[in-house]
């Protein structure tokens, strides 16, 4: 007997991020997307990258994952909530019963 696994057929629980009172989905993100969030987050430890780049690597993986949040949106938002949104992107979404739904 075979097993298959079909992964089409598996899909991710729906993140949304709310800014402006807009409602944002999150995309389904291949794995080099989630690497380059990841990557993002870590590169705002990183004492060797000028601010500047800090912060366009934090808005690009933002904007990856939400490309339907305006990139001037995005930039008027603050460092702190900018940094939550990536671990938002970064953390693993959470199972309906975990959620309270």
């Amino acid at each position: 007997m075979s097993e298959i696994l079909n992964v089409e057929e598996i899909i991710e629980p729906e993140k949304v991020l709310t800014i402006g009172g807009e409602r944002h989905v999150k995309k389904v993100m291949t794995v080099e997307e989630v690497l380059t969030a990841m990557k993002a987050e870590k590169d705002a430890d990183n004492k060797e990258k000028t601010p500047d780049q800090v912060l366009e690597g934090l808005v690009d993986a933002v904007s990856i994952a939400f490309p339907t949040v305006d990139r001037e949106n995005l930039l008027s938002l603050s460092i702190t909530q900018v940094t939550h949104i990536i671990k938002f992107i970064n953390a693993p979404a959470k199972k309906e019963d975990e959620s309270g739904e």
